[in-house]
């Protein structure tokens, strides 16, 4: 497993999540980050997606192989300048689930009952499938203490350097799946304290499982410490 991410302070961060192969709205996404660093003038910019951009869901997304787009235009856009930013994409549960799947297919295993979820075990070419596995589990902008995942923070009582440096399979699971102690604001703080981060960014989960009072402007908090982005595409919001 890749080890974590880091970002600079200086600049924008725009991020984004769960894009299940809606090609359509990741590329909508990357011109409104062009425009907004036009009408900014924002010299320095990096973007981040938190993981799952495999398995779609939508028809249409379906139909035009959305995942393997938007794989291939994050490559086109991490090769040329003159977009202006980098793309970064975090570790999420169906790209970890779509390794495991590929090494189970390897062996000769049969994998036919997962094909209606993982559908990207089918479209994506052997070379697409090797490049999930250099995907870090998580990111930080260490000078604002801010830890981003896919879907939640490290098991207590583990380190920095634990969930930085060669992650455990452990600690990779809690950030692709969560855990229920993710929900709990004095649980979170703890967890963030024994890394030395303030505040955990993460998507995955639907914001149907949160209250109402915890949902505002298309995502849900966790007590003062903890932001859940709903899905990007608008699935299961």
């Amino acid at each position: 497993m890749a080890d974590g991410g880091y970002f600079h302070s200086d600049g924008y961060l725009y991020v984004s999540t769960d894009w299940h192969g809606d090609y359509e709205g990741f590329r909508k996404w990357i011109s409104l980050i062009g425009e907004h660093m036009t009408k900014k003038r924002v010299k320095i910019a990096s973007a981040l997606v938190l993981g799952d951009i495999l398995d779609p869901k939508d028809p249409r997304a379906i139909a035009i192989d959305g995942d393997r787009k938007i794989i291939n235009l994050t490559r086109e856009i991490n090769e040329d300048y003159n977009f202006g930013f980098g793309i970064n994409i975090c570790l999420g549960n169906h790209e970890r689930d779509i390794l495991f799947l590929d090494e189970v297919r390897k062996r000769g295993g049969d994998i036919t009952r997962f094909l209606k979820t993982y559908r990207s075990i089918t479209t994506l070419t052997p070379q697409e499938i090797r490049s999930l596995e250099d995907l870090p589990a998580s990111f930080q902008v260490t000078t604002r203490g801010l830890f981003f995942s896919h879907a939640g923070l490290p098991p207590l009582e583990k380190t920095l350097n634990e969930v930085f440096y060669e992650p455990s399979e452990e600690i990779v699971t809690a950030l692709v799946n969560g855990t229920p102690e993710d929900r709990d604001p004095e649980l979170v703080k703890q967890k963030l304290r024994g890394i030395n981060m303030r505040y955990s960014i993460s998507g995955h989960t639907p914001m149907k499982k949160f209250p109402a009072e915890d949902k505002k402007y298309g995502f849900a908090t966790v007590g003062d410490r903890r932001i859940v982005f709903t899905s990007s595409n608008g699935h299961e919001t």
